[in-house]
């Protein structure tokens, strides 16, 4: 952690934007900007979209979790389009997608 430097409160280290007051940072923080810094590190990702990506990733091996996925894939891309500079829109689209095909599969298995 450390403190922004226009409002003072806390922001995680590697972050590019301070939540708090949106302060774009310079220096070691404006690295996370890098997108191979973001393919390594969660780095400027909303929440949902972390969870909803490893809950359609669960999906793919608990078929419950199916339905789950899709709602936290929908609420993740909405929070990340309500928040400017917030990444993790391939989490959430790939959470909506592998929910949607599990759903389909399981559907046409218990269907036939």
């Amino acid at each position: 952690m450390r403190p922004c430097p226009r409002c003072q409160r806390p922001v995680v280290y590697m972050t590019p934007q301070c939540p708090h007051c949106g302060n774009v940072f310079a220096g070691p923080g404006a690295a996370s900007h890098d997108a191979g810094m973001r393919m390594l590190l969660p780095v400027g990702r909303t929440g949902l979209s972390m969870a909803a990506g490893y809950v359609g990733l669960g999906a793919l091996l608990i078929f419950p979790l199916a339905p789950v996925a899709i709602v936290l894939g929908v609420l993740a891309v909405r929070d990340i389009q309500r928040r400017p500079g917030t990444h993790g829109m391939g989490r959430a689209i790939f959470a909506i997608v592998v929910g949607a095909l599990v759903s389909l599969v399981v559907a046409a298995v218990l269907i036939t």
